[in-house]
């Protein structure tokens, strides 16, 4: 049971780990865009032309791999993402799955929201010591369900 309470617990520390990675990306994509902008406004369409096209411009090359640097460290990003709300879907569906309603939403407000016990229990109008058992069956459900 300790093992599921520990799950359970993660999904706060990914819900968190998401939210700073979408923010992560969202700060990349910006610099991308801007660098992007940059680099179209700087092209040089006067140049000369060499066989084959324009004279390769230094400056435009370099922006060029750094707007590349940052797609590769938005995919990187991403990927991580998917595999946070892949943990989380995973984690979500068992306690959809197995719980009553008092008891899903326990689990949602004492792991998934992280609210202390004291407030769970003045959220749901219960005592502490019936929260304990609700605790308790609910963590048996799950394990029940995790174990098929």
């Amino acid at each position: 049971m300790k093992q599921i309470e520990r799950e359970l617990y993660t999904y706060g520390q990914h819900k968190r780990r998401a939210e700073e990675l979408e923010a992560q990306i969202r700060e990349v994509m910006d610099k991308k865009e801007a660098l992007a902008d940059k680099m179209l406004q700087a092209m040089r369409w006067e140049e000369t032309k060499v066989s084959g096209g324009f004279r390769p411009d230094p400056v435009f090359a370099a922006v060029q791999r750094m707007v590349d640097t940052y797609g590769v460290r938005i995919d990187a990003i991403r990927m991580e993402l998917i595999d946070i709300y892949e943990q989380q879907d995973g984690l979500a569906r068992k306690v959809a799955a197995a719980l009553l309603p008092a008891e899903r939403e326990y689990v949602e407000l004492r792991y998934f929201r992280e609210m202390r016990p004291a407030a769970v229990a003045v959220k749901m109008n219960y005592s502490e010591n019936h929260l304990r058992n609700i605790k308790i069956a609910a963590l048996k459900k799950i394990e029940a369900v995790r174990e098929r």
